[in-house]
């Protein structure tokens, strides 16, 4: 009427009115009102109304309403509201809200509300079922089933079933059933039951079943079983049970079994069985029984059986058999 207006009927049908606007039928069909728009019926399809607006129907189609907004059905399919949002069917599927929010059906499902959260079904799931399943709802919380299980509530919290198992209150806190048994308290608490077991209540407290045993208290208190035991009360306080077996009280006490035994009661005090015998009271006092035997009271005191035999009781005393 004013500019160009065309309309044909089999190939190319154009109908502009302002600046060009197109209808074609077979094709490629496009409508502009302002800028550009375009729609298409079967292999792609457009529909724009302010910036770049998209509808496809087969291979890849797309909404946009302000930034970028996209739909698909087979393969990707993805809306966004302002950041970006996006759903998909089969293979990867997200929902975002604010930051990122993301859905999956078959491999990989995740929700997040604020921070980050995962819901998967089969590989992983922040509420899973088989290999790992989690749950979050402020910072992380997850909850696995077979390999490793976790609940988190305000820090880290863990739960693990075979391997590792973990739970944590307020610094860390696990537990493991198998290998490693880990219960933490307040600073660090470990419990393990085959190769090494521990338990810390305030400072560091260990358990051990088969190689090394440790019990500390308050400073470091030990107890090992097979090689070498030790238990320490104030000071350091040690028994062993096969080669050397030591305790002591409050300065140093020693006994041991088979090759050297001693006791020390304040100062040095030792008691010997096979080869040499000490026992000191107050100054130096010594027994031995095969070879030379010899006790001591004030000044210098010795009995020997076979050979020679001495007592002496002020000045020197000998006597030989």
């Amino acid at each position: 009427t004013k500019n160009i207006y065309i309309i044909p009927t089999k190939n190319i049908c154009i109908i502009t009115t302002k600046n060009i606007y197109i209808i074609t039928t077979k094709n490629i069909y496009i409508i502009t009102t302002k800028n550009i728009y375009i729609i298409t019926n079967k292999n792609i399809y457009i529909i724009t109304t302010k910036n770049i607006y998209i509808i496809t129907t087969k291979n890849i189609y797309i909404i946009t309403t302000k930034n970028i907004y996209i739909l698909a059905t087979k393969n990707i399919f993805i809306i966004t509201t302002k950041n970006i949002y996006i759903i998909t069917n089969k293979n990867i599927y997200m929902i975002t809200t604010k930051k990122i929010y993301i859905i999956t059906t078959k491999n990989i499902y995740i929700i997040t509300t604020k921070n980050i959260y995962i819901i998967t079904n089969k590989n992983n799931y922040s509420i899973t079922t088989k290999n790992i399943y989690s749950i979050t709802t402020k910072n992380i919380y997850i909850i696995t089933t077979k390999n490793i299980y976790i609940i988190t509530t305000k820090n880290i919290y863990i739960i693990t079933a075979k391997n590792i198992y973990i739970i944590t209150t307020k610094n860390i806190y696990i537990i493991t059933t198998k290998n490693i048994y880990i219960i933490n308290t307040r600073n660090i608490y470990i419990i393990t039951t085959k190769n090494i077991y521990i338990i810390n209540t305030k400072n560091i407290y260990i358990i051990t079943t088969k190689n090394i045993y440790i019990i500390t208290t308050k400073n470091i208190y030990i107890i090992t079983t097979e090689n070498i035991y030790i238990i320490t009360t104030k000071n350091i306080y040690i028994i062993t049970t096969k080669n050397i077996y030591i305790i002591t009280n409050k300065n140093n006490y020693i006994i041991t079994t088979k090759n050297i035994y001693s006791i020390t009661t304040k100062n040095i005090y030792i008691i010997t069985t096979k080869n040499i015998y000490i026992i000191t009271t107050k100054n130096i006092y010594f027994i031995t029984t095969k070879n030379i035997y010899i006790i001591t009271t004030k000044n210098i005191y010795i009995i020997t059986t076979k050979n020679i035999y001495i007592i002496t009781t002020k000045n020197i005393y000998i006597i030989t058999t």
